[in-house]
């Protein structure tokens, strides 16, 4: 993005209450913050301090690069007003919409002004305790199907699970996400936004994962076979059927951010929010901490364990992580390499689960 394309997108930008343009410092230049499946960041100024909202924070416009982001962001903006209306307490921190454009269907192309949310991701935090734990994880393993070989998630020595012991920070990191959770985790709004693929049955699902297996067979028959059984399991148990609860739909570990804040967690891209069952969330837990420790942490705050839903989450950790490890990442997505690790990690896990 260059600063005509930029001016281009702040002319027909609306901004909500509370904020002015009076208040924005354009940057000379748009810097790219980075790039996903969907949209890219492009980080434009920093609102002044003085402003009466967000004083001081720094801009990024939050841009779609497929036709399948347009409709996320419609959702995340939406969504993201209504935490601000309905959970201003949530203890996460999270993107404030300063601003939009386009979010009417037919009609420009959809935009948002957000705020970043400062610190690391814990995505590069966790690949690093991965990297690290993996040169004194020792000789790989033979499997009845013959020698391991490589996955997406690069190098055998790489991708050792190890005992949580040895990724404290990990298993900190998902300690704090399992009370966010727990906390987030409430009755939706009835016009909250809805994903066809968050929050859903299992076993609506399950065609899209048995491509994924196959994949899977081919570069890492061990884990398929984990995979298959830990799925059947999940389908197994009894469905959820409670109140559809509010989710954030995809809080992997390159959507999460370690703070320096009040809060200690933040949580972006709130594009595939939606309401349904926790356990679709609470999957993404065990990709932090495949021993279940955080899962525990969840039980506790919400008042008690669920056998079937924690059979669920399972489920979901093992079709999440399978997608990481078969799906190319867009060239530009540099946080796709961590998260492959941390998915071979976890499904090394389940395999060998200490």
């Amino acid at each position: 993005m260059d600063s005509a394309r930029r001016e281009a997108l702040v002319e027909h930008l609306v901004l909500r209450e509370g904020f002015s343009h009076a208040d924005i410092r354009w940057s000379y230049q748009p810097l790219l913050r980075g790039r996903g499946w969907d949209n890219e960041m492009w980080e434009v100024g920093q609102l002044d301090p003085g402003a009466a909202r967000c004083g001081g924070a720094r801009l990024v416009l939050r841009v779609p690069h497929r036709e399948m982001g347009e409709q996320l962001l419609r959702g995340e903006v939406r969504a993201l007003a209504q935490l601000d209306a309905h959970r201003p307490d949530l203890p996460l921190a999270r993107p404030v919409v300063v601003g939009s454009g386009g979010m009417q269907r037919g009609g420009r192309r959809p935009y948002a002004l957000l705020t970043w949310v400062e610190g690391d991701l814990v995505s590069a935090i966790v690949a690093a305790e991965l990297r690290e734990g993996g040169l004194r994880a020792g000789p790989r393993r033979e499997s009845a199907a013959g020698p391991r070989r490589e996955s997406a998630a690069g190098p055998r020595r790489e991708s050792a699970a190890g005992p949580m012991r040895e990724r404290p920070e990990a298993a900190r990191l998902a300690i704090e996400l399992a009370r966010a959770l727990a906390d987030l985790h409430r009755p939706a709004p009835e016009d909250y936004p809805r994903s066809a693929v968050r929050g859903v049955a299992l076993r609506e699902r399950t065609d899209a994962l048995q491509g994924e297996i196959l994949a899977l067979d081919a570069s890492a028959p061990h884990l398929a076979s984990v995979v298959r059984e830990i799925w059947q399991q999940g389908l197994d148990a009894a469905p959820y059927s409670g109140d559809p609860l509010l989710l954030h739909g995809d809080p992997h570990p390159a959507n999460l951010i370690r703070t320096d804040g009040p809060h200690p967690l933040g949580l972006i891209d709130w594009g595939d929010t939606t309401a349904g069952d926790p356990a679709s969330d609470l999957g993404w837990l065990l990709l932090l901490d495949p021993s279940g420790s955080a899962l525990s942490a969840y039980a506790r705050a919400r008042g008690g364990r669920d056998a079937d839903g924690e059979a669920r989450a399972r489920a979901w950790a093992v079709r999440c992580a399978t997608a990481m490890l078969v799906h190319e990442a867009d060239p530009a997505d540099t946080a796709h390499a961590d998260l492959a690790l941390c998915a071979r990690a976890a499904l090394e896990a389940f395999a060998s689960p200490w």
